[in-house]
C-alpha cells in the first residue's frame, strides 16, 4: 500500500517482490477482495503443486536436475544454470544473483519446462495462479526483463531466456542454444 500512483512507483514495487500494489486512499471492501483474491490464489497455487506432485511425471525431454548440495539445501540445474531454491539465489557462468519470490517463481517454472515456448497467458496462469483472462502481460514482461538482467551476460541480447516474437517466452537449454 502505497500514496505513490505513478507507474514507475507501481513498477518498482513489483520489481521487489509484490504481488499486487493498492493506492492509498482505498475502501476497505476493495482491501478485503483483493485479499481474498490472494487466499485463492494461494489455494489454487498448493492444489497445483499437489497435483504436479501426483502425476510425478516429466513433461519435458530435459527437466532440471535437482540435487541436495548440503543439509536443506537444493539446486535445480540445467545446462549452465543453477538455482539454489532454499537461497534464492541462480547462478551462470558469469554471475551469482539474489532473485525476489516473483522471479524465483517464474524460473522454476521456466527450469522445468526448457525449450518450450510458454506464451504471457500461461506464465500468468500456471506460474501466480491468475485466473483465465486475468492479469497484464506486462507483468510477466516486467519480471522476464528483470531475470534477464540476473542470468544474462547481455541482457539485450539473451542466450538463455529467449522472447519468441508474438507467442512468448522459452528457457533455452544449453544443447538447444547452439540450434
Amino acid at each position: 500500500m502505497s500514496v505513490r500512483s505513478e507507474l514507475k512507483d507501481k513498477l518498482a514495487a513489483y520489481d521487489a517482490g509484490a504481488d499486487d500494489y493498492l493506492v492509498k486512499p482505498f475502501d476497505m471492501r476493495e482491501l478485503g477482495a483483493r485479499l481474498q483474491a490472494v487466499l485463492r490464489r494461494s489455494a489454487r497455487q498448493a492444489e497445483a503443486e499437489r497435483l504436479r506432485a501426483a502425476r510425478a511425471e516429466p513433461e519435458t525431454p530435459t527437466p532440471p536436475v535437482e540435487a541436495p548440495v548440503a543439509s536443506g539445501v537444493h539446486v535445480l540445474t540445467l545446462g549452465s544454470l543453477h538455482l539454489y531454491v532454499d537461497a534464492a539465489l541462480v547462478e551462470t557462468s558469469h554471475s551469482t544473483a539474489r532473485l525476489t519470490p516473483a522471479e524465483m517463481d517464474l524460473l522454476k517454472y521456466l527450469m522445468a519446462h526448457p525449450d518450450q515456448i510458454l506464451a504471457s497467458e500461461r506464465l500468468l496462469q500456471e506460474v501466480w495462479l491468475y485466473p483465465p483472462g486475468t492479469g497484464d502481460p506486462a507483468v510477466v514482461r516486467w519480471h522476464v526483463k528483470n531475470l534477464r538482467r540476473k542470468i544474462e551476460l547481455n541482457p539485450e541480447t539473451p542466450v538463455y531466456l529467449r522472447t519468441i516474437s508474438h507467442h512468448g517466452y522459452m528457457l533455452v537449454s544449453d544443447s538447444a542454444s547452439s540450434r
